[in-house]
């Protein structure tokens, strides 16, 4: 079985109602049935010398590609955000705190070892 047969297998009707009921569903309508067709008439058949051949692979490869809306893009880059960069901060920020508590410990007891030291003095 060569590509031709393959081609020659793939409804290219079938392909254009999947591509306009995910451009409705997911895609916000953005390719109507009259932009596809226009889209699809770029692809001539010089390439392969089979018009409907080429327009196959086009909506097939059109079809298989994901599409995300400013909306999605937005979300997809708060969530890795809130998940990646904002927690690595967070932790950046809680692991210097807490490497300098302990220096932070020993000078308060230092103060408060001084300050017993010198307030027994002035009784």
């Amino acid at each position: 079985m060569d590509v031709q047969d393959v081609i020659n297998m793939i409804d290219l009707a079938e392909l254009k109602n999947h591509i306009i009921q995910t451009s409705i569903v997911a895609w916000k309508n953005h390719v109507t049935a009259s932009s596809l067709e226009r889209w699809l008439n770029n692809f001539t058949g010089a390439a392969l010398g089979d018009k409907i051949a080429e327009q196959t692979i086009a909506a097939w490869l059109l079809m298989n590609f994901t599409y995300y809306t400013d909306t999605e893009v937005r979300e997809l880059c708060r969530i890795i955000f809130r998940k990646y960069i904002h927690k690595k901060l967070q932790e950046d920020y809680y692991r210097k705190s807490s490497d300098d508590t302990v220096p932070k410990i020993q000078r308060i007891l230092a103060l408060l070892t001084k300050s017993r030291t010198n307030s027994r003095g002035m009784l």
